[in-house]
């Protein structure tokens, strides 16, 4: 009996004992959240700074699932614009308000059925949409009709503003590797001014045999007019095949070839696309589980994404949108060398149709990292337990973060002012050149027009326009190395400037800029190309959203203050990186990293914890 009594006061003492330790456990758990919540704001706010700065350092470069997303629109709307003019004989012209320094790079399409002719155009697409953001492409064209041996292929040659910058030279001498000269390309000019013009079959047969086909080799930074300064100012594709032969990343190699007894060279880069896609959709479902133990910071989770996968490999990999780059460079040759006789001169690239899934993938891909982003966060933010900071660690970093930030929104606002004083300069004088800015993103260049034109219809845009157009399928096999000649010399690209600025386009000027614009003339300025209004709402609301995190850390709001305001900010953010890319002017470099760091500083401003959760 007595021993039934000792063992039924231990268990009570035991009971008591445990009931008191889960009160004090309780007591610790939330002593010790809300103190990781405060400490964690110091690591989130040097966390939004790092990954703010690394957002904003590469200009024009996708910089989350947004953006990504809107460049494989672009790449769709660009794909149905290239197809449309190249199957009615025109040409498409894709450049900006300061494109083409050194050259126009030219890509021009053969094709045999409407098929191939989309599947080229959507690599052209993609490929302009990753290297065309300071370039100025011209897309023309044949369709194939006679021997079967002709394939369906893009061939990307250059046109420099300057011979100086020419990317070829022959084996032998050094020279400058130009296939037509002046004297040949006269001679083909003298053929379309006869009062009986000749027929295009004519001219193809007058010239073909002119066509230098020496042994020729690329130029190198040395003999190149104006050296690494030259180089800097505008990248080529031999640069980005050259930087992935030298740098190290697991998802670009390439497989070099040589010819027989050595008589060329070019390699074709290999893509592991398929393995960057896993790593990148792993990389997102790491972030999403984050946001999902923070519940706080979607602007930051966003754009995390894409400086974590550069520290997996991605730095390496050329091109401003990593999936479109590895998509449409894969089992493109370039021509290091190349032998007598060749087609090709050393320094072009020919790439093969596109896989029709192409195009789905890089929509699949970030709509797919965005889903799981927003929902890892979403989950949370359901979740989240306000914590009002206390003591210094907690009152100090939430004033801190969101003075830094906002100072920071208004220095950009203030720049802005900068942005617009600007002027829009439509000329450019060289001791050598005269570059003339084309100012529009893409534009279609009507071929009828430029054969009715009294100047341009019997110069060499002419001449190119009736040897692609009006050779006949017996003779245009020749007729393509004939038009590929005549778009290497340096005068095509500066007519076909002068063409659209006075002709299209309608520019006039004051002094080197241009001021007015079309019949009737309407006025150019920077406030009509920048999206000064767009960028000025997205700097207000991360302004707005600084003060309702703070007024949420002191009074009892709703949950759903925050959710919104969230959301809002993301959105801010995101559509002004898109801005970038879109509109006609880009943002100034102090505006871009003055916004992502507040944007993204003010997004980590929030006093909560996800119970139960990390």
């Amino acid at each position: 009996m007595i021993s039934n009594v000792r063992r039924l006061f231990r268990l009570l003492l035991l009971v008591s004992a445990g009931q008191l330790q889960i009160k004090l456990a309780n007591a610790q758990s939330v002593a010790v959240s809300a103190t990781a919540a405060w400490s964690s704001q110091i690591v989130a706010f040097w966390g939004a700074i790092l990954i703010g700065v690394r957002s904003s350092l590469g200009g024009g470069q996708v910089n989350s699932a947004i953006s990504s997303v809107f460049s494989s629109i672009r790449v769709a709307r660009r794909t149905a614009d290239i197809t449309t003019s190249l199957s009615r004989g025109d040409w498409f012209l894709q450049s900006g308000w300061n494109n083409g320094k050194l050259r126009t790079d030219v890509a021009l399409i053969c094709w045999r059925s409407p098929l191939d002719l989309r599947a080229l155009a959507l690599r052209v697409s993609m490929q302009i949409e990753v290297f065309g953001d300071s370039w100025e492409i011209l897309v023309l064209g044949r369709e194939l009709k006679g021997s079967q041996a002709q394939e369906s292929i893009i061939q990307w040659i250059k046109n420099p503003r300057y011979e100086g910058f020419c990317t070829s030279k022959v084996m032998q001498t050094g020279e400058n590797m130009f296939p037509l000269d002046e004297a040949d390309i006269a001679e083909g000019l003298n053929m379309l001014k006869q009062t009986k013009k000749a027929h295009a079959d004519d001219i193809v047969q007058a010239l073909n045999p002119k066509r230098n086909t020496s042994a020729s080799r690329c130029t190198s930074l040395t003999e190149m007019y104006g050296g690494a300064d030259a180089m800097n100012s505008q990248t080529s594709f031999s640069y980005h095949f050259t930087k992935a032969g030298q740098a190290e990343t697991p998802y670009v190699s390439l497989s070099s070839e040589t010819g027989l007894y050595g008589s060329s060279r070019c390699s074709s880069m290999q893509c592991s696309f398929r393995m960057y896609f896993l790593v990148h959709i792993m990389v997102a479902s790491a972030v999403g589980l984050m946001g999902a133990a923070s519940g706080r910071g979607l602007a930051v989770w966003l754009m995390a994404i894409r400086p974590t996968l550069q520290t997996l490999g991605a730095q390496n990999v050329a091109g401003s949108d990593v999936i479109l780059s590895l998509i449409s460079m894969d089992k493109s040759t370039f021509q290091y060398e190349t032998g007598t006789g060749s087609s090709l001169l050393a320094g072009d690239i020919t790439s093969p149709k596109m896989l029709w899934w192409s195009l789905a993938v890089a929509f699949l891909i970030p709509l797919l990292e965005l889903t799981i982003v927003c929902t890892g966060w979403l989950y949370g933010a359901l979740h989240v337990e306000k914590i009002p900071p206390s003591g210094v660690v907690g009152h100090g970093m939430l004033w801190l973060s969101t003075i830094v930030g906002l100072s920071l929104s208004i220095r950009a606002m203030i720049s802005i002012r900068k942005r617009l004083r600007g002027r829009l300069i439509g000329l450019f004088e060289t001791p050598n050149f005269t570059r003339i800015i084309v100012g529009v993103r893409s534009q279609q260049v009507s071929v009828n027009r430029i054969l009715q034109s009294p100047f341009y219809a019997e110069g060499v845009l002419g001449l190119i326009a009736t040897v692609l157009n009006d050779s006949t399928a017996v003779a245009e096999a020749n007729a393509i190395l004939v038009a590929s000649g005549v778009l290497r010399h340096p005068s095509v690209g500066t007519l076909l400037d002068l063409h659209l600025a006075s002709d299209i386009l309608q520019y006039q000027y004051e002094g080197d800029h241009i001021t007015l614009q079309g019949d009737p003339a309407t006025a150019v300025t920077v406030p009509g190309i920048y999206p000064w209004f767009q960028t000025s709402c997205c700097i207000t609301l991360t302004l707005v959203s600084g003060c309702v995190s703070v007024i949420y850390a002191y009074c009892p709001l709703p949950s759903w203050v925050k959710i919104m305001t969230e959301v809002l900010l993301a959105i801010s953010v995101v559509w002004f990186g898109t801005l970038e890319r879109s509109s006609g002017l880009p943002h100034q470099r102090d505006t871009y990293v003055c916004f992502m760091v507040s944007a993204l500083i003010i997004s980590s401003v929030w006093y909560v914890g996800v119970k139960d959760e990390g």
